[in-house]
Formats: structure tokens, sequence, C-alpha cells
């Protein structure tokens, strides 16, 4: 099978997709289902028909398109009624023999129908139209004797369905419901019943003639089978009607002949059911019975081998394949193909935000439906150079905040958004801390930088999973103010806004041997000094008063050791004294170094520690953000050293 793709140049409405789309369509596997459900009621009709319980039987005969809201189950269920013949054809060949058309009536939206207004007016209006419009269409052409008792039956057919309706709806609106004499409650509800099979009975005979009506012409060419298809959109979306729509479909159109589709919320559809039958149980039992009655119901009514899910974009960490025409103007042109893939280098290439792609699972800025991803692809290519940050930040309020279950944080992130950038910092450290980690009792916060921003999200994000979306919109803002400082080129802003670290707290222990946080170092433990080798080549420079040589053989030998405490060194920031000079602790060590290979057998190896007495600041990587040329000054600090040592 073919890579699945997801196009998206159809905004804000249905996209019907044609026979050559479906292959490789993100729907393939729910059109590839829904064939073989329709093969399925097919097959039913036929047993039904042999059996002779053409009359009675109840054929399960509805396809349940199903998935949450902006899922596609509009379009894929339209493309699959749109195409039947088609569809049905090219994967039937073996049915060339069998000539089987699908009659469609016009799709009925129940999330529009009137407050009073029933399903089955609606299918019989459509009927009677597009049977008048047949008529028309047929007006000059001169028909047979067979044609025009067909039409008279179909005629009386929808006059007789009429009057089983309208003597049903007076039934049921029967004010004088309550009988006195249990006897006669039995025989009105027995009465009831009959009136129901009564219109089940005159509808399905309209159906019947119905297809025949439309199979036929002057040529007495008539189909082998013929079906008419309904298909009601958002049944859920009908409020207090969604019970009422689906008892009308089990009552009254599980009949043979027709193809009823339908697409719903299933878990809308069971709370708009509840709410019909919550006065059904005690509220001692209410909970756990109504539930079990709803879920028996819903799979009488819609079996649960004939309900297609939507596929959902969340079982897929790198997306779907998006066709997206307005993209193929964009210079340089993007790479990525995949929903992740090119979400990430939109922001990298245009935004200047560097996210990982390679983690294997679903970035935060993937969507949750397929309508927010088209909305949202259709919305990034129209967006102007000087308009991005502006932009993201719509796309934080309008789309990534509204994943926030808490409200108050939700509101929290909201506020941060007209908050001034220097300010954002002490926003955010006192919020989290006040709110959410008060029973940590965080209080060694030294600095408002953004390392404690992100130092406090990871331990917020660690004690529980539903703060991620949470942590996401604070990573994100902070991502989306930095590209936006750093196009603007305001690196004191930045500077405010980054602080003294990215690491924060994590930093306090990095190079202190004891356990307790501190903000200064007042001189070196033993874990920041350097210890060296000096073997009998340099002892021998040393002889010779060659005292620059040895310290370069010195600098040669123990490189990896070296630069191993340079770049520790860089985690501190070193305050000079008044004098602006070092203090300096040597201590020297007569044993060899144990199984080093670098000395060679016989020649004596003798182990220097050097340290610093200074005063120093833990500041990872922060005294790196300041001054670049901060390794070869401490480079020559070491020089320094050795040169008092030799």
């Amino acid at each position: 099978m073919s890579e699945q793709k997801i196009n998206v140049n159809t905004v804000n409405k249905i996209k019907i997709e044609s026979v050559e789309e479906m292959d490789t369509s993100i729907f393939s596997k729910v059109y590839k289902k829904a064939e073989g459900l329709l093969e399925d009621i097919i097959s039913n009709n036929a047993t039904a028909e042999s059996d002779n319980k053409i009359q009675d039987e109840q054929i399960p005969n509805i396809i349940a398109f199903l998935g949450a809201r902006g899922r596609g189950k509009t379009s894929a269920m339209l493309s699959f009624l749109l195409n039947l013949d088609e569809f049905y054809k090219k994967n039937n060949q073996q049915r060339d023999n069998e000539q089987i058309k699908f009659l469609n009536l016009p799709y009925i939206d129940a999330a529009i129908l009137a407050e009073k207004e029933f399903v089955l007016d609606v299918i019989l209006a459509k009927m009677w139209d597009q049977f008048e419009a047949h008529n028309k269409s047929n007006s000059n052409t001169q028909k047979d004797a067979y044609y025009v008792h067909l039409e008279r039956k179909v005629k009386d057919g929808f006059v007789n369905v009429r009057k089983a309706y309208l003597t049903l709806k007076e039934k049921e609106n029967d004010t004088q419901g309550k009988r006195a004499d249990k006897d006669e409650s039995v025989a009105g509800g027995l009465h009831e019943l009959s009136v129901s099979m009564n219109l089940r009975q005159e509808f399905q005979e309209l159906v019947k003639d119905y297809i025949d009506l439309f199979s036929y012409d002057n040529k007495s060419h008539k189909w082998d089978k013929g079906y008419l298809v309904l298909a009601i959109d958002d049944i859920d979306m009908s409020g207090n009607k969604a019970q009422s729509i689906l008892e009308q479909i089990r009552r009254f159109l599980t009949i043979p002949k027709m193809v009823i589709l339908i697409s719903a919320d299933i878990d809308r559809l069971k709370q708009m059911c509840a709410s019909h039958y919550v006065n059904l149980y005690s509220p001692f039992d209410a909970k756990q019975s109504l539930h079990i009655f709803i879920n028996d119901y819903l799979e009488k009514v819609l079996p649960l081998n004939m309900r297609i899910y939507m596929p959902e974009l969340n079982e897929n960490h790198d997306g779907y394949i998006v066709s997206k025409d307005a993209f193929s103007k964009w210079k340089p042109k993007l790479k990525n193909s995949k929903e992740k893939g090119l979400i990430l280098e939109i922001m990298a290439s245009k935004c200047k935000i560097h996210f990982d792609i390679c983690r294997y699972r679903r970035h935060f800025l993937q969507h949750t439906s397929l309508r927010m991803m088209v909305n949202y692809f259709e919305s990034v290519s129209c967006v102007k150079e000087s308009e991005w940050h502006s932009w993201l930040k719509c796309d934080l309020k309008d789309r990534i905040l509204e994943r926030i279950n808490n409200d108050q944080q939700r509101s929290f992130v909201s506020s941060l958004l007209t908050k001034d950038y220097e300010e954002m910092n002490n926003a955010v450290i006192s919020y989290i801390n006040i709110n959410d980690l008060k029973d940590l009792k965080i209080f060694n916060l030294y600095e408002s930088s953004l390392g404690n921003v992100l130092y406090l999200c990871s331990i917020l994000e660690e004690r529980d999973a539903q703060n991620v979306e949470f942590v996401n919109c604070i990573i994100y803002l902070y991502s989306i103010i930095l590209a936006q400082i750093d196009n603007a080129k305001l690196k004191t802003l930045k500077s405010k806004i980054v602080g003294n670290s990215i690491f924060g707290n994590w930093e306090y222990g990095i190079l202190s041997s004891n356990n307790v946080p501190q903000a200064r170092i007042l001189g070196f433990d033993n874990r920041n000094g350097i210890e060296l080798i000096i073997n009998d080549d340099i002892e021998k420079l040393l002889e010779d008063k060659s005292l620059d040589e040895a310290v370069e053989a010195i600098v040669e030998l123990n490189m990896e050791e070296i630069l191993g405490w340079l770049y520790t060194m860089l985690y501190v920031e070193i305050e000079n004294s008044k004098d602006s000079s070092y203090d300096y602790r040597v201590s020297i060590q007569e044993k060899p170094k144990p199984n080093d290979a670098t000395v060679d057998e016989g020649k004596k190896n003798t182990l220097i520690t050097i340290r610093l007495n200074a005063v120093a600041r833990r500041s990872y990587f922060g005294f790196m953000i300041h001054s670049r040329d901060e390794k070869e000054r401490l480079m020559n600090l070491l020089r320094g050293a050795l040169k008092e040592l030799v």
C-alpha cells in the first residue's frame, strides 16, 4: 500500500476524495473497512430474502463512521457515499454479471434539524423531491404502462407511509397515556406496537417500489439489485434529538434495500443518550447501571462490528505525509513532507526556533485533529516574514494553550503574554514555587534566570504528567521571545532574560563535594584540583633550568586532564581579589600514577596537585555567555601556576 497522505488544500469545508485518491488517503483503511461492511449488508439482504424473512427481520445495515470532532468523519463518509458505484465496481470485478446500483439521497446534517423536526420527516421530504425531479427529467420521454404503474405505486406508497406516520406521532404524543386499567394499558401498548410495525412495513414497501422506479427505463433494463443509501451526519450534534434519531433508525430504517451511513462522536453520543435515560435508574445505582444500559443500547443500534473509527493523528509519531501546494513557492524549499518534520523545519527556517526532531515521540506542536492540521498549514503558508513571531504567539494562545486542563495554569500562561519580558522570570518562578511546588519548599533560588525557570519546570513535569502541557506552553513562549529578541538584535534584553545561568539550581552541587547548595564557594574543595604527571624527561628539563620547556612538556603530557579541568573551571565564575591576583596551593605526591600507559616503564612519575585558592561563584555555562576568551584566560592562569611550581 502507498504511504498515506493528508491533503491540506481544502480548508474549512468537506473534502470529497476521488476513487483514485482513496488508495493513498489517510482514510484508506476506513474505505477498505466500509467496503467490507457494505459486502456484509448485501450478503445479509440476500440471506434474508432467501429465507423469506424479508418482511420482519431487522437488517444490520448501518455503517457508523465514529471519531471526535475534526477527525474527518464527514469527509470520509461522503467520499465513500458519492463514489459508491465506482468504488464498488472497482473492487468487485467478479460481479460483472450482477449489476448492483446505489441510489443516494442527499445527506442529512442532523446538527441543523429544527427543534421539532424528526429525521423521518426529512427523509420522506428528500425522497419526494428526488422522485419529482426524476419524473420531471423524464417528462419529455414516452412512458410505458409499467413505468406509469410504478409511478402510481410510489405515489400511493408516500400516502400510505404518511398516514401511518401521522398515526404513530398521534399515539406517541397522546397526553392521555395514564390509563387506570392495567389491561387497557397493555392493550394500548400493543396497539402502539402494531402502529409502529405498520409504519415500518409501509416504508419498506415504499423503498422497494422507489428503487424499482429509478432502476426502470423504457428499454426494460433493470438493475439486478438496487439499494437506497442514506447518510446522516453529526448525530451527536443534534442535542436532545440524538436518541430519537437513533431510535427512528433502529425501528424504521433497518430494512432490506437500504444502506445507512452515519457519523458521530461516540462519546458525545453516549452523553446524549444518557441525558435521555437519566431518570431510568434511581440515584443510588444510576451511574453504573445507566452506563451499562447505554453501552448495551448503542451496541444494539450500532453493532460493534459495524463501526469504523477514524484514524487518530497521535497514533503516528512522525505524522502523515502532508500535501500542501502553497509551500512549493517557498525558498529554500522545505525538505520534510511528514507533519512533525515539516512543522519543525518551518520553525527552524522561518522562526529560527530549533527543536529536537530525532526523539521518537510526538512533538507538542503537532496536532490532535485533522481539521486543526489543515487550518494550521493554511495559516502558516500565508504568514509574512515580519509577522512570524506575532503569529506564533497567536498559535500558542489559540491552540497549544487550550490543551492545559488546569484552569489556573491556563489563566497564568495567558497573563504571561501581556507581561514585560524583564518580568517573566520572576513571575514564572514565583508562580510555580508558590502554587505548584509549595510543599517542596524550594527556598534556595539564588537568581531570577532562565535556568531556574527550566529547573522548576523540570521538577513540575516529573511530579505529575498532567503538568506537561503547562510546561510545553512555558517552553514555547520563551522560545518565541528569545527568537524575537535575537531577530531584533536586543542583546541587553536577552542577557536580562537568560540571566547568569541556563541551568539554574542544577548548577549548585556540580562542583561542590558537600550536599548543601550554596551560591558561592569560599575557596575550592578537592574536586577542583588538577593532578599532573611529571616524568623523568621533565625532571631533566627542570635540572637544566629549561623552565619554559618544562611547562610546555607538562602541558603536553597532561593535555586530557588539563582540558577537563579547564572546561570544569568554565562552569565557575572566579571573582578577583582586591589586588587582582590569585593564590595557589601546590602539593607534591611522590608515588607513581597507577596503570599509566602513556609513560615508559622504569621511568619515575610524580603526581602534583594544583588547586586555586580563590572566591568563585557557580555559574554553569553562565560565564561563557559573557566572555568567549575565558578558556584562554584560564590556560594562562594554569601556566602561571606551573611556573610558580617550577
